[in-house]
């Protein structure tokens, strides 16, 4: 029995990193293309009606954004310090792990005053 043969039949994952000629997935790939019936090949420009913050190196916004949660508070603060980083950096992601910890417990005390306030 070769040795090729035997890896296969003993290492499940054998031939991950085969020459993309010899992969199985390789007549499922293709080059991206837009579907029949497209009326665009790149999306109107959205126009920001709140802060939209950017990832560095990026000049405008994507063409489409979300908008619904727009950054306040102190979290803002940590978010806007964070799209100020490289996202390949692990400062960036940690910055904003942070920040949705300290969104979470800024709506926890609003949600306390507001109840206070109400009685």
């Amino acid at each position: 029995m070769d040795t090729e043969k035997r890896r296969r039949e003993t290492m499940p994952y054998w031939g991950a990193d085969r020459r993309i000629e010899s992969r199985p997935g390789v007549p499922r790939e293709s080059a991206p293309h837009p579907l029949a019936g497209a009326h665009w090949t790149v999306p109107e420009q959205q126009t920001p009606t709140r802060e939209v913050l950017l990832r560095a190196g990026l000049e405008k916004p994507t063409p489409v954004f979300g908008t619904a949660q727009p950054p306040h508070g102190l979290s803002g603060k940590l978010r806007r310090a964070a799209y100020g980083i490289h996202d390949w950096r692990v400062a960036h992601w940690m910055i904003l792990l942070l920040a949705d910890r300290v969104d979470v417990v800024e709506s926890w005390i609003g949600r306390i005053f507001r109840r206070r306030s109400a009685h």
